[in-house]
């Protein structure tokens, strides 16, 4: 018996399962016996299902697991007419435990454990909103624990998310069924996020609008539009959470959740839930905004408005400020004349939109500055 990339088991509840295994044989099988245990507890002498092959495929449903349990082995005993064996095949499987917590309207966190450090692929179907598919590496630490964000999910159908390892020919798959519901709580889309850079590193943090429950802790997630995210879990103790790195995401569209499970709450408290367009300079998609010097005192800021609508820029620096019309999707360009050699030099840029207020702070190259200015 051969087994291919759809054999998987379906939770269908916390103990029970289903198992489809793929029966492609050279011999004339007339039914399988699947034998379904613990790896720890291989004491059952009776099939756990029997089934008739049907199009080399043999589904049994509704096996009964203990929902604390994770390894498993598989034994497929294939019979004919006389219920002679013709061939048997012992295989191991992990139950990676996958839940599935709708945290918005459009986007849930997908959870599970994994006893092995490496490449986790997650796929939702049909349609997991702005990608079906991502990739994670995870597991084989103190929780085993391991997340997946899917986002903009536009429709309640009832969906599969499965996980496995990112293998060719992998055959360990957990799949789990999940329903987009109506959510009745309203989530605040408004705060001010601060972008910097320093070195090789891009640095965003993110200030909520109102102080958050101080009793519960917090989960910020962002998100960009292939299931890359960075996450930090804790306390909040002011309205703003600590500076994440973001060097590991594509940094033009970033979805930003917070979030919290309380235990007196069936459905997650949503602290924040907003889409932001970070804006970027044309030479580094890592870099908010350029400034160079173009002559002895005079200097240039650029940098990209992401966003689908034209939108008004601050530009401050050294406190004075300024204002830049720019329109979507294009290069911003923004001159200053240096009337002396103020140090330390540094322009702060500010995007208002719809409630997120983007703030980044670029140091302006003074040693040339400086240089130019005393020759």
């Amino acid at each position: 018996m051969t087994h291919k990339d759809e054999d998987k088991m379906d939770i269908k509840d916390e103990d029970k399962v289903d198992i489809l295994v793929d029966t492609n044989s050279a011999e004339v099988l007339n039914k399988l016996e699947v034998l379904f245990y613990e790896v720890s507890n291989a004491s059952l002498t009776l099939p756990s299902g029997t089934c008739t092959i049907n199009l080399d495929e043999c589904l049994v449903t509704s096996l009964e697991i203990d929902k604390d349990a994770t390894s498993f082995s598989i034994l497929l005993v294939g019979v004919d007419s006389s219920e002679a064996v013709l061939q048997s095949t012992l295989l191991s499987f992990e139950d990676y435990k996958v839940v599935v917590q709708q945290l918005t309207a459009d986007a849930v966190e997908v959870r599970w454990t994994a006893s092995e450090k490496t490449l986790y692929k997650v796929a939702v179907s049909p349609n997991g909103g702005a990608y079906s598919e991502t990739t994670v590496t995870c597991g084989n630490d103190e929780s085993n624990k391991c997340k997946a964000y899917f986002i903009s999910i536009s429709d309640p159908d009832t969906r599969t998310v499965r996980v496995q390892k990112n293998e060719d020919g992998e055959k360990n798959i957990v799949a789990s069924e999940f329903t987009m519901e109506s959510l009745a709580t309203e989530t605040s889309q408004s705060a001010k996020l601060m972008l910097r850079k320093l070195n090789d590193k891009t640095y965003l943090s993110v200030c909520l609008e109102k102080q958050a429950n101080a009793t519960a802790n917090y989960t910020l997630a962002i998100i960009d539009q292939k299931g890359t995210f960075i996450d930090t879990t804790g306390t909040v103790t002011s309205p703003c959470f600590p500076e994440l790195a973001l060097n590991t995401l594509i940094m033009e569209h970033l979805r930003v959740l917070v979030h919290a499970k309380l235990d007196d709450m069936e459905e997650p408290l949503v602290a924040l839930d907003t889409e932001v367009y970070l804006f970027a300079n044309l030479s580094s998609a890592y870099s908010p905004l350029q400034v160079i010097q173009i002559s002895a005192r005079t200097l240039k800021a650029s940098w990209v408005n992401r966003n689908r609508d034209n939108l008004q820029y601050e530009l401050a620096l050294n406190g004075k400020t300024s204002k830049v019309q720019c329109k979507a999707k294009a290069e911003c360009v923004k001159y200053f004349h240096l009337n002396s050699a103020q140090e330390p030099l540094i322009i702060n840029i500010t995007e208002k939109n719809k409630g997120i207020v983007l703030i980044a702070t670029a140091d302006v190259p003074i040693k040339d500055i400086l240089g130019k200015f005393t020759r």
